[in-house]
Parts: C-alpha cells; structure tokens; sequence
C-alpha cells in the first residue's frame, strides 16, 4: 500500500496459500482531495459490518464472530465516502458486482477469491457511523460510536457458504438456489475509554431463495457483544 501526498492512496492484498492458488484479496485505488469525499475503485470489503471491517492485526480476538458470516467478504466496484463535522459523522455509499454472504464474487469456498461476475444484477450497499461527542469536552463519551450498515440487491448469485470462525462449513443447503431481492441490515454500537473497550453488532441478511419454481424469503440474524 502507498500514498501520492494527500491526493490518492492505493492498497494491493495478494494471497499466496489459498487453497493451492494465489489470489488477490484486495486491489483498489482511493482518490483523497478532500476528506469528506473520497472516492474508491477496485476490490475490497464492502462497508457493512463492524468487525468484519476491521484489519486482522486490530481485532479485539484471534477469530470474526459469525456477523461477518452474513456480510460480503470483498467485492468489486466503486464507492465514496468522507468524514463530516470533524469525523463526528462518516458515510459510505457504494455499488459493486453483488455477492453471496461471507463470500467473493462467483466462488463458493471461502475464502478462495473470484473476479468474475456472472450476471447482470448489481448490488448497493451504505454506512452511516457516529460518534456525536467526538468533539466536545465530555471526555467519557468522546469515544461512543454507534452506526447503521445496509446493502440491496436483486439477482441470482452461487450458494453462499457458512463456516466457524475457524473457516470449517458448518451449513450447506440441500435444494436451491438464491434468486431475487437480498437485503442486510448491520446496526453497531461501540465504545472506548482509556484502556477500557466495549463493542456489539447484529446483522441480518435476508434473501429470496428458489427451488424450482417455489420461492421463498430465507432470514438468518447474527450478533456479538
């Protein structure tokens, strides 16, 4: 990863070891003029999901909680975001090709990688995070953030594959196919105090699955605190 002054930044994950194959887990260029519009382009997380956000060397434990479960691993396509009010107020805004839960594009064992999309459908997906007295004198809540991620997309998409935190399948479907309106909701709540840290997130994704010609909207909820 590297910078060009203020003016753009770049970012390039390649992945030797993925089952037998090197892949490229992130590759994207940011445009930075202003830091309440900044613009992305390329391959990386969708901004949705508190933790499944976060670099690994950040993470509170060694291992994700099922919430990243139900949001997009990487996908590929364009996003703009920035920080208002003094970072009090930080959006996101994107569209991208549309993938299935915890998973890249067409690929249906994670966290192999894929950069092809095999439809035509596109998914949308925004963040709105907040943290209202980042800038007061009120130094006990400076650090209260709360937020609200969400995506929408309607297409047919491969068998999303769920796993433990130690990425072994832990559900696999028997009939079926995900074809139609998929929406998640990601609300998140965190704080920190000196040494002190507190976080929790749910997530939902909701999505039309087809068995022949029978349709049917499947829910599945996740969350950590």
């Amino acid at each position: 990863e590297g910078s060009v002054y203020s003016l753009a930044s770049f970012k390039l994950t390649p992945d030797f070891a993925s089952n037998g194959k090197t892949d490229i887990f992130d590759a994207y260029v940011d445009l930075t003029p202003w830091s309440f519009a900044k613009l992305r382009a390329g391959k990386g997380k969708p901004q949705i999901g508190l933790e499944h956000l976060q670099a690994d060397e950040y993470l509170a434990f060694s291992e994700r909680a099922f919430p990243s479960d139900l949001v997009p691993s990487r996908d590929t396509g364009v996003s703009l975001f920035g920080d208002l009010f003094g970072g009090a107020v930080s959006y996101s805004a994107g569209i991208s090709n549309g993938v299935g839960d915890n998973q890249v594009n067409d690929s249906v064992t994670a966290p192999v990688t894929s950069d092809t999309d095999n439809n035509n459908g596109k998914e949308g997906t925004a963040r709105l995070a907040f943290k209202p007295f980042k800038n007061t004198e009120t130094h006990a809540l400076q650090g209260l953030g709360f937020g609200l991620g969400g995506s929408y997309a309607q297409q047919n998409i491969n068998i999303p594959n769920y796993v433990s935190p130690g990425q072994n399948s832990l559900f696999t479907v028997a009939s079926g196919q995900p074809d139609g309106q998929h929406i998640r909701l990601a609300p998140e709540l965190n704080y920190y105090y000196h040494s002190f840290g507190a976080f929790g997130e749910f997530a939902q994704s909701a999505q039309v699955w087809r068995v022949g010609r029978v349709r049917t909207n499947i829910v599945n909820q996740a969350w950590q605190g």
